[in-house]
């Protein structure tokens, strides 16, 4: 970096107005905003050439590279601003950059975590099933169990019906012959 010093109103400047045309054309911005800042065009020039400086070591989102040429134009010394840009970002701006394919990295990692986490689930989904067939078992034994006591039950039963014989059938009283004919009163004309 090479450094001039210019002294006011020494020997190559020695009137204000002459000054006043250095400032203008060497140090102040080209384009300023009414109170004297650089204007927006001024700064994306200055996003622009850190850009194409830069890009292929940073890949920052859009307002990093804002905030990195906001940082180099706040001299308002358009003579550093380009030499400025070819310099490594400041502390505070540098821990937001990464490095090129760092999204890539991260957008695998996010997939190999998914992955894992699907492959956990299908891993405790097969575990549960293996307790399906003693499960089945179980109620398999609980039905033999259950058929076992129906079937004492019949045995039961059917030894009641033995024991019961049915009774004679001149005994077995039809049950229509009890019944009597009421006259329908309600239909009548």
């Amino acid at each position: 970096m090479i450094a001039f010093l210019i002294y006011e109103y020494g020997i190559s400047i020695p009137k204000a107005p002459d000054l006043k045309a250095f400032l203008v054309a060497c140090i102040r911005p080209e384009q300023t905003d009414q109170s004297g800042a650089a204007a927006e065009c001024s700064l994306l020039d200055t996003e622009e050439q850190l850009q194409a400086q830069w890009e292929s070591i940073f890949t920052p989102e859009a307002v990093i590279w804002r905030m990195w040429a906001n940082h180099i134009m706040r001299s308002l010394n358009r003579s550093t601003w380009v030499h400025a840009a070819t310099e490594p970002p400041p502390e505070y701006i540098a821990h937001m950059l990464r490095a090129p394919g760092s999204h890539r990295e991260s957008q695998l990692s996010g997939l190999s975590r998914s992955t894992c986490i699907a492959l956990e689930c299908v891993n405790t989904s097969m575990t549960d099933n293996a307790l399906l067939p003693q499960d089945f078992a179980v109620f398999g034994r609980r039905l033999d169990a259950q058929n076992k006591q129906l079937a004492s039950r019949k045995i039961i039963i059917e030894a009641f019906i033995q024991d019961l014989p049915p009774p004679p059938a001149s005994d077995v009283v039809h049950p229509f012959s009890r019944l009597e004919n009421i006259k329908d009163f309600e239909h009548q004309d």
